[in-house]
């Protein structure tokens, strides 16, 4: 292996080591906040999360957007992999139904397993029925957590479908400043949970 290899090789992995920081970081926070039954918790990472990509705009864009030196690329990659970090582990924490907003074939493969499910229990009510049984089981079909899930997973991944093509297309006109659409976003989130904290109806669920 070259040198040059090896230097991708870091460029291209420092991501990973950094995403990870980012997950025990907004993990060990959600923990801590757990014992201590505060409640803003998620208004405040998804502020954190707001400041990071708007540091990572800031430095990727300023002053020649893909001239970085390697130290300015290191650190642009740190604040965007950590960013991605905090989202993850908050997005599987909180909330009626945890699911991961950072990968896509994870989502899949629980998209399948929760169908698959659902199938099986339909398959073993589809048995020679007559018209009237099968109607009902069409319309208790929704009742299935399973299937609720499929549904919602499925939808997950439209939405990961629809923001890679819209992302895609702000890119070219806008390059980095396109991320000022997920960062109003975060904001809004963080205003709807310091209105509506959702840490707080976690900790009643548990009680």
């Amino acid at each position: 292996m070259t040198q040059d290899d090896w230097g991708q090789f870091f460029r291209r992995g420092a991501a990973i080591p950094v995403f990870v920081g980012g997950m025990l970081f907004s993990k060990c926070g959600i923990y801590l906040a757990e014992r201590r039954r505060i409640s803003f918790l998620p208004a405040l990472l998804y502020f954190f999360e707001a400041l990071l990509l708007g540091f990572f705009v800031l430095l990727g864009s300023w002053p020649k957007p893909g001239n970085l030196s390697l130290a300015r690329y290191f650190l642009v990659v740190a604040l965007a992999s950590f960013a991605m970090g905090i989202q993850n582990a908050m997005h599987t924490h909180f909330g009626p139904f945890n699911v991961h907003t950072t990968h896509v074939t994870g989502t899949l493969a629980r998209f399948t397993d929760e169908l698959a499910q659902f199938l099986i229990w339909f398959g073993e009510r589809w048995h020679p029925v007559r018209r009237k049984r099968l109607k009902r089981i069409f319309a208790v079909s929704w009742r299935q957590t399973k299937l609720r899930n499929a549904v919602i997973l499925a939808g997950v991944w439209g939405c990961y479908f629809f923001g890679a093509g819209v992302g895609a297309f702000l890119k070219q006109k806008w390059n980095l400043l396109c991320l000022l659409c997920p960062i109003a976003l975060l904001l809004l989130l963080t205003a709807g949970d310091l209105w509506r904290p959702a840490a707080l109806r976690a900790y009643k669920q548990h009680l």
